[in-house]
């Protein structure tokens, strides 16, 4: 059943916002979807798409792309601008049968599916439920990775991403205090010694004018669409200095 805006507490994150100015189709496509087992919430208009949405973080958002006051995708922009709803799917609605261009642009301006009405209840709910399940999967990776970088951070060896044009693309805590630099400023900058997969010992010039000696471990990798190096560095100094000692 559609509730009052006012009546949706911040706590509750529905599986779906259904966003459609036609009370009867609204209604009744709230309807298909809870009887599935879905929760789902309603709006009329974009001000009150747009308000559920950034407060409640709904995994999916079946949003008409003909609003009273906006455009459908208006919102949509405005959902792939935020960051924190990175997991949040947009299906854009359609009353009538759209152009290939007008799809195209929906699809590149973010939207994750196009469903063009009349379409039958069944196949209703199986794209939305295929849509979920493909969020679940794209939210697991997230957190996947997140957690191997976290374990990348944590790491005492530098450790980074060098791009085949020679810029540093990620460098981890251990890289940044191993070049004596502030958090951040090894990204973008060129690394500045050859590169090749294998182990080497190299000696690294650091930003406050001291020298180290290092192991580089260097093996193939690729960064988004960029081939790449993965560069892990060990400091050795000391190692070296007790080995000259004991000579």
């Amino acid at each position: 059943m559609e509730r009052p805006d006012a009546l949706v507490p911040d706590i509750l994150a529905p599986d779906v916002v259904v966003v459609d100015d036609n009370e009867d189709a609204r209604l009744s496509t709230i309807r298909i979807l809870e009887r599935d087992g879905l929760e789902v919430v309603g709006a009329s208009d974009a001000v009150t798409a747009w308000d559920l949405v950034s407060r409640l973080h709904p995994r999916v958002v079946l949003l008409d792309v003909v609003l009273p006051d906006g455009s459908g995708f208006d919102v949509l922009r405005r959902v792939r601008s935020r960051r924190d709803l990175d997991e949040t799917a947009v299906m854009m609605l359609s009353s009538m049968r759209t152009s290939i261009p007008d799809r195209t642009s929906g699809l590149n301006s973010g939207a994750d599916a196009y469903i063009v009405r009349p379409i039958d209840n069944d196949e209703l709910v199986a794209r939305v439920r295929a849509q979920l399940r493909q969020q679940d999967l794209l939210g697991s990776l997230r957190r996947s990775e997140q957690r191997y970088r976290d374990m990348i951070d944590s790491l005492a060896d530098g450790v980074l991403i060098v791009g085949h044009d020679g810029l540093v693309r990620y460098a981890n805590p251990s890289a940044d205090r191993l070049f004596t630099l502030g958090s951040g400023e090894l990204v973008g900058r060129p690394f500045g010694i050859p590169v090749t997969s294998g182990k080497t010992i190299v000696d690294l010039l650091r930003a406050d004018g001291t020298s180290v000696s290092a192991e580089m471990s260097v093996t193939d990798t690729a960064w988004g669409d960029v081939l790449a190096w993965l560069v892990a560095l060990r400091d050795i100094s000391e190692r070296q200095r007790m080995e000259e000692q004991l000579r």
